[in-house]
């Protein structure tokens, strides 16, 4: 907390304006407060408290504070530790909110309703707020939803109207390799027959048509196969010399 001004005015400063009375203040706050988590921290509970803590503590605590001094020196400091408790979240978003605790308002502010419900009523607004766009999200995903069962709908249909395309040209391919066809239809033939006669023989079988490569491949895989087998081995060559 920034240095507070002399509450008196201008003039020469007075004994507790200074880090060290300042110091003190915020710890007897602190130690109060560790004492007594819940309920509103009063001037008069301090001026007790500091008498008992320079009784316990003489050294580390040498003087005793009246409430001139806490009125005067540690108002803001006991207004912070008055502070509703809130509870720190972080969204998977990376937001952060504060929720306060309702608990502690109530036992803090029990004896003083118009304060109760300044902060009650400023939790109900955040709840709200928080319903009212947890609802727009669920519109919304809904929405999204219905677009995307829509676009899969439409995508299943494309893909068979492409299927349809697909068999459609396979077959006037395969149809304009045949004259009557090319007549009666009116195909140019999309075959050469000279430079595809294997897949043009084997149409029947889509992979030998539409990829003749691997079909090259195979077939010169079983003929390097079948000259293996028939390759005598230098072995079997050699017995059959010595019995002849």
């Amino acid at each position: 907390m920034s240095k507070l001004k002399n509450p008196k005015g201008a003039g020469r400063k007075r004994k507790y304006d200074n880090p060290a009375e300042q110091t003190r203040l915020k710890k007897l706050v602190y130690l109060y407060r560790e004492r007594n988590p819940s309920g509103i921290i009063k001037i008069s509970h301090l001026v007790r408290f500091s008498e008992e803590m320079n009784k316990i503590k003489p050294d580390e605590f040498p003087s005793t504070y009246n409430k001139d001094v806490w009125s005067n020196w540690g108002r803001e400091i006991i207004n912070l530790a008055n502070e509703p408790i809130t509870i720190k979240i972080v969204s998977e978003l990376g937001d952060h909110h504060e929720i306060p605790n309702f608990s502690d308002i109530v036992d803090k502010y029990m004896h003083d309703k118009p304060k109760l419900l300044e902060h009650l009523l400023t939790c109900e607004n955040l709840l709200h707020e928080s319903l009212t766009k947890n609802n727009d999200f669920k519109l919304q995903n809904n929405i999204l939803e219905k677009q995307i069962n829509s676009l899969k709908l439409e995508i299943s249909e494309l893909e068979g109207t492409i299927k349809k395309y697909e068999k459609m040209t396979l077959e006037m391919a395969h149809h304009s390799g045949v004259e009557k066809y090319r007549i009666k239809y009116g195909l140019k033939n999309q075959i050469s027959v000279s430079k595809n006669q294997k897949a043009f023989d084997n149409l029947d079988d889509l992979h030998s048509f539409l990829d003749p490569d691997l079909t090259l491949k195979n077939n010169e895989e079983k003929n390097s196969l079948k000259k293996i087998v028939k390759e005598e081995s230098p072995i079997l060559a050699n017995w059959k010399k010595l019995r002849n």
